[in-house]
């Protein structure tokens, strides 16, 4: 198999049109042509998942989050960034990445989420975007614990909804993974109690405080990296009728690049 029959995979299940269209979505570094020997799939490629993909001699890497994403002025190793891709080309490792059309596809970012959540009967809103389901209810206090527990999450934040009573059971739950979009209204169409969203801005912050519905931020890395072993695994699914001996592997050395305390 050759770069391009796993491009192919990849883009039936997470066609390109899905992505946003600021978004950069594609092969990142090397050649279509390249020979696959193994694959690591990732949230974000940094050192030390680089350094992951060289033990398991993987020439391909699929990421989440778009290796090169803003516009390269210079590709130099003065800083972090040009080290990192110029270590990329040295090992002739290609680099192909799935952002929003993963997010948004059929079994992607947010079905993950969902599913990891424990949601029953989930459903997709009417932009096909976000993610909704059922829960046994409970009050939003025992719903962060639950959420923390799921996600394994050591800390996160809640925004409490001012048109809402702190002790009403929720039940019906949100989920759009990553960055908060700034979208409410299938929030309220759809009578959500809960918002599970990664990160959420100040003003944004305020602004939900007024919805009726609760918000739990539960960390950009923590609602997104659940999705490297799903990817790993349907691309498994996928290439066992090429009968050819890739391992297919998700990185277990990517960690969040915040600490608590």
């Amino acid at each position: 198999m050759i770069v391009k029959d796993i491009a192919d995979i990849i883009e039936a299940f997470a066609p390109k049109n899905l992505a946003c269209e600021w978004d950069h979505v594609g092969l990142m570094v090397g050649s279509f042509d390249d020979k696959v020997r193994n694959i690591l799939t990732c949230l974000d490629l940094t050192e030390d998942v680089l350094e992951e993909a060289i033990e398991k001699n993987c020439n391909l890497i699929v990421s989440h989050h778009p290796f090169i994403y803003s516009p390269l002025n210079d590709l130099t190793q003065n800083d972090s960034r040009g080290k990192l891709i110029a270590k990329v080309i040295k090992n002739n490792i290609a680099v192909y990445s799935a952002h929003t059309n993963l997010d948004f596809a059929k079994g992607g970012v947010n079905d993950v989420l969902a599913e990891t959540l424990g949601l029953i009967n989930i459903c997709s809103d009417a932009s096909g975007t976000h993610r909704f389901g059922e829960i046994t209810p409970m009050t939003i206090e025992e719903f962060c614990d639950y959420t923390k527990q799921k996600l394994h999450v050591n800390v996160l934040n809640y925004i409490t909804s001012a048109k809402s009573h702190f002790d009403n059971k929720v039940h019906r739950i949100g989920i759009s993974c990553g960055s908060f979009d700034g979208q409410n209204e299938w929030l309220v169409r759809e009578n959500i109690d809960v918002l599970v969203t990664g990160e959420v801005k100040y003003h944004d912050a305020i602004y939900l405080r007024g919805q009726n519905f609760h918000t739990v931020i539960a960390g950009h890395f923590e609602t997104e990296n659940i999705v490297s072993k799903a990817l790993a695994t349907k691309l498994r699914e996928n290439i066992i009728k090429w009968n050819e001996q890739i391992n297919i592997d998700f990185s277990v050395k990517e960690k969040s690049p915040f600490s608590n305390r």
